[in-house]
């Protein structure tokens, strides 16, 4: 039975720790600065000036489909501001996103028409490893 009980552990520590190429490419960064996957099939390009916060982010297609632009203001792992699709019939409204790691963005509020995304990556993560939204 303790063997049983060894090998059961060991499979699940295997399980939740990233391959060694992802944990090369996926570690923590020292700024939020960079490009992220979000869930919603976008590249977003975050910028950071003190606490302020800025992205453009295109859909898959290099933005055909959408674009859009965000300004918000970090405080501690908090970040809230507003977003807006950049054509003219676009949608709008606020965000509020946690910052965990700095790899990783998740959203915890909204407001507005409707933003798709609710976890944003750096390139090399996997959405399969990304932290549970509360």
């Amino acid at each position: 039975m303790i063997a049983i009980i060894r090998i059961s552990l060991a499979a699940c520590a295997a399980l939740s720790l990233p391959s060694a190429a992802e944990a090369a490419v996926c570690k923590p960064a020292a700024t939020l600065d960079g490009n992220y996957k979000a869930n919603d099939q976008g590249s977003y390009q975050v910028r950071t000036v003190g606490t302020a916060v800025w992205w453009i982010g295109r859909s898959a297609d290099n933005g055909a489909s959408w674009t859009n632009v965000f300004k918000g203001t970090r405080k501690g792992n908090i970040i809230t501001g507003s977003w807006a699709d950049i054509t003219p019939d676009g949608g709008s409204g606020t965000l509020s996103l946690r910052v965990t790691q700095n790899n990783q963005l998740q959203k915890i509020d909204s407001t507005g028409s409707g933003f798709g995304g609710t976890i944003w990556l750096r390139p090399g993560c996997s959405f399969s490893k990304a932290v549970p939204i509360d």
